[in-house]
């Protein structure tokens, strides 16, 4: 198998992918303490990996409409997806040109982040369909948009339609939710298939800003669905304002720390 070991700057521009690997690993990092940025402009893709391991290192500012920083499809539970990185997430126009900076698809293998991800205006910190990931102990995640039109969403998981669909996502760092209908993790499964776990013991979700008068809320963790068991509350610091720690719909389970 190839590995890839990148250690210079790149600019992605539109529509084209930077690194895509099919068969071996990839590593952005130079070895140095210099910052080899990748940008990432519209409909664009920083690294793109299929059952293949992605280490990095390296910061990534997602720059344009719809991009995304790291794409991982089809791992294995023997693959390994790390950011070790400052992923940046430039503002959105809208939720519908929503900037991402991990996707995850159908990965089973063990995807963390262990850096940082800085959330901007209508986008998504991490997405994950039908897949494991975790905030690591030293993993931040940054949803800091006060504005009253952003709708900013750290960590989003989704399993619908098969009985194999399932997520499991688990949060042992530091989510930070500040301003208006932002949300934490945002979690959405179907009665089919089996259960799909948010773990929060270990870690902390930092809440504040709301606007209840305007119906809007920060909520650290929101559950829709049926089929997720959340275990575990780990720390909700609620600092400001009138804000929601959990909410769920749909027939979940809560269990303790």
């Amino acid at each position: 198998d190839a590995h890839i070991q990148n250690k210079t700057a790149m600019t992605i521009e539109e529509g084209s992918t930077g690194i895509a690997v099919f068969n071996g690993s990839v590593l952005q990092d130079d070895g140095t303490a210099s910052d080899q940025k990748i940008t990432v402009k519209k409909n664009a893709t920083g690294i793109y990996a299929e059952n293949r391991n992605v280490d990095v290192k390296e910061s990534m500012d997602i720059t344009g409409e719809s991009g995304v920083g790291i794409y991982v499809s089809q791992n294995t539970a023997a693959n390994t997806v790390y950011n070790n990185s400052v992923i940046t997430l430039s503002d959105s126009i809208s939720t519908t040109d929503s900037r991402i900076g991990i996707y995850l698809t159908n990965s089973l293998g063990d995807n963390k982040n262990t850096g940082v991800i800085k959330i901007g205006k209508n986008n998504i910190g991490v997405y994950n369909k039908n897949s494991v990931f975790e905030n690591s102990s030293s993993g931040k995640i940054e949803v800091l948009d006060i504005s009253s039109s952003a709708e900013n969403i750290g960590l989003y998981a989704i399993a619908k339609g098969t009985a194999a669909d399932k997520f499991s996502i688990s949060n042992l760092g530091t989510l930070d939710i500040r301003g208006l209908s932002n949300i934490g993790i945002y979690a959405e499964k179907d009665a089919s298939g089996g259960n799909s776990e948010i773990k929060l013991t270990g870690g902390t979700i930092n809440i504040a800003s709301s606007n209840p008068a305007g119906n809007s809320y920060a909520i650290g963790v929101y559950s829709k669905g049926d089929g997720i068991v959340l275990d575990g509350l780990g720390t909700i610091k609620q600092t400001t304002g009138q804000t929601i720690g959990i909410y769920q719909t749909g027939k979940s389970i809560l269990k303790g720390n």
